[in-house]
C-alpha cells in the first residue's frame, strides 16, 4: 500500500523531535518501508530532518533517505494506484476517502503497519487474484515493486467471520469473495452478504464479484489455456453463449454447467424464468420433463444440460498455470479478453493494496 504523508503530517514528521508520538507513528511507518511491506511518500526536508536525527535507528534513516532520492519515481503513484492512504495529523480511525483511505497519525501510534491481507474464501482464489494484480503493476509498468500479501482462506461460510478477526487485529485487509448471484434480480449469496454488513476501525475493503463466482471473473482467453483439449474453445463457446442470451455467462457456473434440474429447484422464481428461457434460447428447445415434472430425481441424472461446465478444477488448473507461466509479459496470452473488466477491477485494487518494494535494500 502506498502511504502518503499529506502535507501537515509531513510537518509534523520534520518537528518530530518534540513530538514522541510523531516519532513513534513514523517510525512504523519507515520500518515497514524498509520490510518492503509498504510504500511511503513524504516530502523530501521531512526526511532530511530523519536522516539527520539521533531518534531514529540506522535503517530508519536509511529508509528516509531512500524515499527521499526516490521522490521524483514515488509521485507519480497516486494517479496510478486506484486505492492509497494519506497520513493526516487530524483524526482518531481511518475513514474511507476518493483515493482510499485518510490514516491518522495517532491511529498508525497504536497500531503497527502489519503486511496486507488478501481474504478469499479459499487459497486457489488469493493466487488467482495476485497474478491479477501482477498483470497490472505489468500493464503500468509498475515492475519495480512488488505485492506483499499475507494469504488469508476464509473457508466459504467463515469468511466473514476472518474478516471480522483481522479488522480487531487492525489489519489491513482486502476480502474478495464469490457474489453467488444466479440471475440478474438476486442479491448477494450467504457467503458474500455478512462479509458486506462487517464494520470496524482499521484500513480494510470487501469486493463481491461481479459475476456468480471467482470463475466467472476470469478472463475468457485465460480458461482457454487450460482447456486446450475441449471439442469447444471455451472463450468462443462463452461468446456465442452472449449473443443468443445476453449476460447468461455472468450467472453461470463455469465449473458444472446449468441443467435442467439445476434450473427445477431455483428458489428465486425471477432467477427460474431467466434460466429456463435462457436454456430454451440456448439449445434450442425447452426443459425436456413431461408436464413440467423432473423425472431425473438427481442432477448427475439429468439428460438436459444447456451448458456442461468446465470441470470443478478450473480454478485450480489456472491457479495452476498463472504460477507457472510467471513472467511480466504473461498476460499476453489472454488480455484483453471481451469480459476482462472485473479481472482489470480486481488486478488494480490488489497491485494497490498490496503495493510494496523489494525488502531490506536501502
Amino acid at each position: 500500500m502506498l502511504f502518503v504523508l499529506n502535507e501537515e503530517a509531513s510537518k509534523l514528521a520534520e518537528e518530530q523531535t518534540a513530538v514522541q508520538a510523531t516519532r513513534v507513528a513514523v517510525s512504523r511507518l519507515l520500518n515497514t518501508y524498509a520490510d518492503g511491506h509498504h510504500v511511503v511518500l513524504m516530502e523530501r526536508s521531512a526526511c532530511r530532518a530523519i536522516e539527520e536525527s539521533p531518534n531514529f535507528s540506522i535503517e530508519q534513516r536509511g529508509a528516509a533517505q531512500k524515499i527521499r532520492t526516490r521522490y521524483a519515481d514515488y509521485g507519480s503513484l497516486p494517479r496510478l494506484l486506484t486505492h492509497y492512504c494519506v497520513v493526516t495529523a487530524v483524526g482518531t480511525v481511518p475513514t474511507r476517502a476518493v483515493h482510499g483511505w485518510d490514516v491518522p497519525l495517532i491511529w498508525l501510534t497504536a497500531n503497527p503497519v502489519s503486511r496486507a491481507c488478501l481474504l478469499c474464501e479459499d487459497l486457489h482464489d488469493t493466487h488467482v487474484f495476485l497474478a491479477a494484480g501482477a498483470d497490472y503493476l505489468n500493464e503500468k509498468k509498475l515492475g519495480a515493486f512488488e505485492l506483499h500479501a499475507d494469504h488469508m482462506g476464509g473457508g466459504g461460510g467463515n469468511t466473514h467471520r476472518a474478516l471480522q478477526q483481522a479488522i480487531v487485529g487492525r489489519k489491513i485487509c482486502f476480502c474478495v469473495v464469490d457474489s453467488d448471484i444466479k440471475g440478474p434480480t438476486e442479491g448477494p449469496g450467504p457467503t458474500a452478504s455478512p462479509c458486506t454488513t462487517v464494520t470496524g476501525s482499521s484500513v480494510f475493503e470487501v469486493k463481491l464479484t461481479a459475476g456468480r463466482m471467482i470463475e466467472n471473473s476470469l478472463p475468457w482467453r485465460l480458461i482457454d489455456r487450460v482447456r486446450q483439449n475441449m471439442p469447444v474453445v471455451p472463450s468462443e463457446d462463452l461468446a456465442r453463449m452472449e449473443v443468443v442470451y445476453p449476460r447468461v455467462s455472468e450467472f453461470l457456473s463455469l465449473k458444472k454447467g446449468v441443467s435442467g434440474y439445476d434450473i427445477k429447484g431455483m428458489a428465486n422464481a425471477a432467477t427460474k424464468v431467466f434460466w429456463t428461457s435462457a436454456a430454451a434460447a440456448l439449445v434450442g428447445t425447452p426443459i425436456c420433463c413431461p408436464a413440467g415434472v423432473c423425472q431425473a430425481h438427481a442432477e448427475a441424472n439429468c439428460s438436459y444440460k444447456p451448458h456442461r461446465g468446465f470441470g470443478g478444477s478450473l480454478l485450480a488448473d489456472v491457479a495452476t498455470w498463472l504460477k507457472e507461466n510467471d513472467q511480466p509479459t504473461r498476460s499476453r496470452h489472454y488480455l484483453p479478453s471481451p469480459n476482462d473488466s472485473d479481472w482489470r477491477a480486481i488486478g488494480s485494487a490488489v497491485a494497490a493494496i498490496f503495493l510494496g518494494l523489494q525488502p531490506r535494500r536501502l
